[in-house]
Parts: structure tokens; sequence; C-alpha cells
């Protein structure tokens, strides 16, 4: 939660002093696809190999938008993705047993909150970059499979405690395995860009994850390209 913290603190003391020239917001839908992978973060977990998996964002976005062609961004969004798959895992203290992992879905809530800059072409296209940071939090239990080192295996839960036996060495018997659920909480930096047509708006961002979400030892990593329209209010 310290990184959390900083984000949240640098942001705001970087837009306080625009408050006072907002010349107006808007608010509108947004629909997208999202391409999620996990950056593996030390040097522990070196070996594993991992595969992006595709998704979908649906959501609302909400912005603040100053004369001088700045704009401050935010909204909510849930995400659903799936399809990743985590390779040559070697821990039998965090994942025992486990061969390779294979995330079926992983459902979150995210709320973003970036400053950024458009360059207005004409009246009706423009141009904008943006960067800021983000929070998420993960949904329900989230799906799983454990394929294990035995040639077994079995499925669980991404966001909770998953429980599975395996066959002993000489198959007459079977050993429990717990294997401790991944952490909810995702935050970390976003960067962006969009093209704007009118109130059309076609927006790349990648998000950067700094927390290890996935079974401690995997960070988020996802790029989203989306379609968004905006009700100037």
């Amino acid at each position: 939660m310290k990184i959390t913290k900083v984000i949240s603190a640098s942001i705001a003391m970087a837009v306080a002093p625009l408050a006072l020239q907002a010349q107006h917001f808007t608010v509108g839908p947004e629909v997208g696809y999202e391409r999620a992978s996990y950056h593996i973060g030390n040097n522990r977990d070196k070996g594993v190999s991992i595969h992006a998996g595709n998704g979908i964002r649906i959501g609302a976005a909400v912005a603040y938008e100053f004369s001088n062609g700045l704009f401050l961004r935010s909204g909510l969004s849930y995400s659903h993705r799936g399809g990743a798959h985590i390779f040559g895992i070697d821990d039998n203290q965090r994942l025992p047993f486990v061969r390779n992992l294979q995330l079926k879905s992983t459902d979150f809530m995210t709320i973003p909150l970036s400053i950024g800059y458009e360059f207005p072409f004409c009246n009706r296209w423009g141009i904008g970059i943006e960067a800021g940071g983000y929070l998420a939090s993960g949904l329900g239990s989230g799906s799983s499979h454990f394929n294990l080192t035995n040639s077994e295996g079995s499925a669980g839960s991404v966001f909770k405690d998953s429980q599975f036996t395996v066959a002993t060495p000489d198959g007459y018997d079977r050993t429990p395995v717990d294997i401790k659920g991944s952490d909810r909480i995702d935050a970390g930096c976003m960067f962006g860009a969009h093209v704007r047509f009118n109130r059309i708006k076609l927006r790349a961002t990648y998000q950067l994850g700094l927390c290890k979400t996935i079974y401690d030892m995997a960070m988020p990593r996802t790029f989203i390209l989306s379609l968004a329209y905006d009700f100037k209010l």
C-alpha cells in the first residue's frame, strides 16, 4: 500500500494548482480489448516464462478539461482477463508440486488517475498523451489450473486458497497440498495516448503493475486498446 500512497500523493500535488483553471468536464462509456501479461520481479523466479492472455474491458471515463489543453482523467472499469500461462515453476515453498500454471480467468475493477495534454487539430481532431497511476482490486475467486509435477492436474481459485491432493510415489496414498491465493490489490503506473474525432476517442493505454499479485511472484503488465465517447457537460 506504500506504493499506492506515493502515487496518489504525487498526482495530487501535481494537479492541485490546475483546479482553478477548469473549464468543463466530460463523462462517457468506454469499451476495449486487453492484452495481459505478467512480469517476474526477482532472480528467484528467473527461469519462469509467461505467455500473455486476451481479455475485455468495460467502463466509464470522467475527464476535466482545461482551456490550455491540459486534462485530468479518471473513471471506473471492469476487466475480464484470461488465458495467461506461467511455465517452469520450481518453488516448493509457495507452489509445491506445481510445474505449470494456467490463469483461466481473473477479473478486476480498476480506478485510473492521470494528467495529460491534448494537441488540437482543426475543430474536430486532436491527439493527446497522458501519464499517472491506477488502483485495481480482484473480483470473485478467479479460475486457475495447476499442472502438477507428477503429470496430474487440479483446478483452483486465483484469489482464494486452493486445496488438492497428489498421489504419493508408491501410488497407494495421496498427499494434501495447500496453495495460498493471490493478492487482490494491484497498483502501478499508467501511460497512454489517444486520437480524438469530435467526442469519439481511440485510446491506447499501458498499465505497469508494481505489486506481485499473482501468487507472490508476478506483476501485471496490461496493454489496453479502447474506444470511448465523451459527453461534454
